[in-house]
């Protein structure tokens, strides 16, 4: 290795550092003048701020959990907490990519690392870890907001609600059933027609979101490994159908 080094031309007395560089069109032309120390302070103000968004939907799911405010009963407070997980697991993407639109970033590999890392941290957390800090311990195996009900709820509405979510996005029925047939001229109805934009990271973090949740409560709950491969089918056909019809 030592020897090949040495074979190397020199650049004014140094040897060069040289990468494969990116393509053109993922180049971010308007970041690359960014200094450094303000790279680092918009990374974290964003993670900074997805973190207070994160301790917020805590505290919201621990007070219907533990009726804190008196406005449900105990039977419909784990409905009432699937629903508000599902719903925040479903603003994540939005919320992630807002908050990545204000980072600086050279190209659009380091823009998707930053946005799946903000996804798959808040979807775990939201998903999994918030049974653990919301449910006391007494309560985690037996009773009517117990644990082990908590999780089966959750996975139904990871089957029937988010697929229905996806599929009947309101932005979308909006653009297509409304907005598209009012537009005033050709290319206002085009831009109505176009698909949603297709994000990996969004799709890569709700399938490792299921996965982490089947795998870390399949001990005390068995169902969850049939639980994940129905929800997996179901995702897949739907992303399959998204992706051929909808999606840009």
């Amino acid at each position: 290795e030592a020897s090949r080094i040495s074979d190397l031309p020199k650049f004014m007395g140094k040897y060069l550092s040289i990468q494969i560089p990116v393509e053109p069109n993922a180049v971010r032309w308007n970041s690359l003048s960014e200094k450094l120390i303000v790279k680092l302070l918009k990374l974290f103000g964003s993670y900074t701020c997805l973190l207070v968004i994160v301790i917020l939907n805590i505290v919201v799911i621990a007070g219907i959990y533990q009726d804190t405010y008196g406005w449900i009963s105990e039977e419909m407070s784990p409905y009432v907490v699937t629903f508000f997980i599902s719903l925040f697991n479903v603003c994540i993407p939005a919320i992630s990519k807002i908050l990545t639109s204000y980072e600086s970033h050279s190209n659009e590999t380091s823009f998707e690392r930053s946005l799946y890392i903000k996804m798959i941290c808040s979807r775990w957390i939201n998903s999994v870890f918030v049974y653990f800090l919301v449910i006391p311990f007494t309560d985690r195996l037996t009773g009517k907001r117990s644990l082990v009900r908590m999780v089966g709820l959750l996975f139904i509405s990871e089957i029937i609600l988010a697929p229905l979510l996806i599929i009947f996005d309101p932005f979308y029925i909006y653009n297509q059933y409304i907005a598209g047939p009012r537009a005033l001229n050709q290319s206002q109805m085009d831009s109505n027609f176009k698909g949603v934009k297709f994000s990996l990271a969004d799709r890569y973090t709700t399938l490792t979101k299921v996965l982490l949740l089947c795998f870390f409560y399949a001990t005390i709950y068995p169902a969850t490994y049939l639980f994940c491969c129905i929800s997996l089918i179901i995702k897949y056909k739907v992303d399959k159908y998204m992706l051929f019809r909808r999606w840009n």
